[in-house]
């Protein structure tokens, strides 16, 4: 191919798309929890955080243990965390820091197992 093809061929393929296109690389944006609960937090500050976004305490904040992770998980129902719908959020505390290593959103109406009843 002549020079003059190629500039043809690098110009056709920068109209299409094709080109490479120079792009700065950028960092993901950071993320440092959810809401108010940062990680990193212990139980006592991760609960007052819950009560803060949500107005959530006491038995309302489920406390669950995973046997196979020892980890530990404050669970809250929310009725509204997205328009329109309802959420869990399980806040996940660490085996050995105890502190705030990870949180869990569930959207969505939770659906029973039972079976409706047959219709007539």
């Amino acid at each position: 191919m002549d020079r003059r093809s190629l500039i043809g061929l690098g110009a056709l393929a920068a109209a299409i798309g094709l080109a490479p296109a120079r792009v700065r690389a950028q960092q993901p944006p950071a993320v440092e929890g959810f809401r108010s609960a940062k990680f990193g937090m212990d139980e006592k500050a991760v609960k007052a955080a819950i009560k803060a976004d949500f107005g959530i305490d006491g038995k309302a904040v489920r406390t669950e243990q995973n046997p196979l992770e020892k980890t530990t998980a404050l669970v809250i129902e929310v009725p509204d965390l997205e328009p329109g719908g309802k959420a869990q959020v399980a806040y996940i505390l660490g085996y050995s820091s105890a502190k705030l290593i990870q949180v869990n959103v569930v959207c969505g109406a939770r659906r029973s197992s039972r079976r409706p009843p047959p219709s007539s």
